[in-house]
């Protein structure tokens, strides 16, 4: 098999197993998911209101970046298409677009995690080994795949 088809195979295969797992989503579009998830921790952690405000300012901020990176690659997404009709893959174009991503990732991202720093930093001592204790926990559950 050619290079090129084992590309477009596993690419295809990618995103044809990302559409299904976006599909099977029971929790509605990611600002519902989203708001879900303020609630539930809202709730767990018994934030003030000037937490939940920070917590808010956090959804907010991750919303953006989503929408931001979402609409990067949706300009780029027929660009990759086109790529995959070429005889020889352009590497030069492949990488310029890989870039456009990392960059406008780099932008959102001091704005994101400053927000993530403000709450954080604006909980209780007793909430924050809530949600070290959480994290853990979740690692311990679905594996640290990363180590």
């Amino acid at each position: 098999m050619k290079r090129i088809t084992k590309i477009s195979l596993v690419l295809v295969s990618t995103l044809m197993v990302a559409g299904l797992f976006s599909a099977c989503n029971h929790r509605g579009d990611p600002e519902q998911r989203a708001q879900w998830m303020m609630e539930r921790a809202a709730k767990k952690l018994e934030l003030d209101d000037t937490q939940q405000a920070q917590l808010q300012n956090v959804s907010v901020e991750l919303m953006n970046a989503r929408k931001a990176m979402k609409q990067e690659f949706g300009k780029d997404r027929e660009q990759m298409w086109a790529m995959l009709e070429e005889p020889t893959m352009n590497q030069d174009q492949i990488l310029t677009v890989i870039r456009s991503h990392t960059d406008a990732l780099n932008e959102r991202a001091p704005i994101v995690v400053a927000a993530v720093a403000e709450f954080y930093d604006g909980l209780t001592a007793e909430q924050q080994a809530q949600i070290r204790e959480f994290v853990r926990e979740r690692r311990e559950r679905h594996g640290d795949r990363h180590h």
